[in-house]
């Protein structure tokens, strides 16, 4: 009693596949894992399917139809390892993500056209070397690159401008811009990198461990919004309302970095 019954499927897949090994005794290793998880799943019954309404200020659902929640992901894990002398060691790793939504945005207010198609992928590449040139001496050194592309697209299928039904809290027509233009739903092009460096020498006397080392990161992310419409319509009861414009189309891009030295002794 009071258990949720869960959302009917309509098609799941998990295929997950690992390998790894020697490719050269005592030289060379190599390890890759890939995963590819697909799922549509029915949305509650609350969730509105597609406007039929010839008059474009009323929403009518088409109740022939259930809306489905659809997703894609695919991850590949991928190493490489080079013992290249008895003193040189380096690796060398991949990592690549992707997401895919057919119908984000989707809920109980928010009518099929009214939904978008969302895209992520990731790329994480890094690079480590260690060398212990001595019993006492060691260089340690590493860099990790990321790029996270993202996507919010409006599906062809769309009405714009989109509507705002006031009485029922309904969207319709098209993707919403978003409350103050904060996390809008409507065309997004983003693209956020992540870049670290650093490298490091310790030196171990006999009483003393010293280090020394560096670390630079850089990173930014930048932001490309439109919208299928520079205006959304709010409705009362079927009438228009009210006209919001938007400060569509807008660019903004964010900028970091920052470098640190440090030096420590142990003893």
């Amino acid at each position: 009693r009071g258990v949720t019954a869960p959302l009917p499927i309509k098609r799941m897949s998990d295929v997950n596949p690992t390998f790894g090994g020697p490719i050269k005794k005592d030289k060379l290793w190599f390890f890759v894992a890939y995963r590819d998880k697909r799922s549509i799943t029915y949305t509650e019954q609350s969730v509105r399917s597609r406007n039929i309404s010839p008059n474009p200020w009323r929403f009518v659902p088409d109740l022939s139809f259930r809306p489905v929640s659809d997703q894609v992901t695919k991850d590949s894990a991928n190493r490489l390892t080079w013992q290249a002398s008895s003193k040189h060691r380096l690796s060398a790793f991949y990592d690549y993500n992707s997401k895919w939504e057919g119908h984000a945005g989707s809920g109980p207010f928010s009518s099929t056209e009214a939904t978008y198609l969302q895209t992520y992928k990731s790329s994480i590449y890094q690079g480590t070397w260690s060398a212990p040139v001595t019993n006492r001496l060691l260089f340690d050194a590493g860099l990790s690159v990321t790029r996270i592309p993202r996507a919010q697209i409006t599906k062809d299928t769309a009405a714009p401008p989109t509507k705002l039904e006031l009485s029922n809290n309904q969207r319709f027509g098209a993707p919403a811009f978003g409350a103050g233009g904060i996390a809008p739903q409507a065309d997004i092009d983003e693209v956020g990198l992540n870049n670290v460096y650093r490298g490091a020498v310790s030196y171990v006397t006999g009483s003393h461990n010293f280090k020394f080392g560096f670390q630079e990161q850089f990173g930014s992310l930048r932001n490309d919004v439109s919208a299928p419409s520079d205006f959304e319509v709010l409705l009362l009861n079927g009438l228009p309302n009210a006209v919001n414009f938007l400060p569509t189309p807008y660019s903004y891009h964010d900028v970091m970095g920052k470098t640190a030295f440090y030096a420590q002794d142990q003893w």
